[in-house]
């Protein structure tokens, strides 16, 4: 994340180490979109020693395609559907053996509900259906996913679920 070199707040920018710790890439920036904040990026390698950087952007969850010598791949895309009044934050990432690869991400609502999302994407960073959400307990709000993937395709998604009520105050 850089908030200098953007043009207007926090922009995602990519660097890329060698094995011995040289910098090979520095400061190459991911984001196209440059109105507001770009933040909060997560990073998961693929099956072809690529890579998938997303990030949080104004509300909404982005990425971008990375291949293996740090260039860029396309464009970014938008992972989050544009829901009105949801805002989407704070995405995490694991790839799959095929090169696909699954975003999750918190989402809070009009009146403050707090949620986790999933989404599978291609390897080439196309939805493959909408965004599911990752628990029916509507009752509590979750927070903080994190995500992995198995070498049978299934994924682990641990999360933090917030406490509804502290101090007498409800949360919701």
């Amino acid at each position: 994340q850089d908030e200098v070199t953007d043009t207007d707040g926090w922009g995602v920018y990519l660097t890329m180490l060698t094995v011995n710790g040289t910098i090979a890439i520095i400061n190459l920036p991911l984001n196209q979109t440059t109105a507001g904040n770009q933040r909060h990026p997560a990073v998961a390698v693929t099956n072809s020693d690529s890579y998938v950087v997303v990030w949080e952007s104004e509300g909404q969850i982005y990425g971008r395609l990375i291949n293996s010598t740090g260039a860029v791949v396309g464009n970014e895309f938008q992972i989050s559907a544009n829901d009105v009044g949801v805002s989407h934050l704070y995405p995490a990432v694991a790839t799959k053996a095929d090169g696909s690869f699954i975003v999750a991400w918190q989402a809070i609502n009009a009146s403050g509900q707090s949620f986790i999302v999933a989404r599978e994407m291609t390897s080439a960073g196309v939805a493959v259906a909408d965004a599911f959400g990752v628990s029916s307990d509507s009752t509590l709000s979750k927070a903080n996913p994190a995500i992995a993937t198995s070498s049978a395709d299934e994924f682990l998604l641990p999360i933090t679920i917030i406490a509804e009520v502290l101090l007498g105050v409800n949360l919701e």
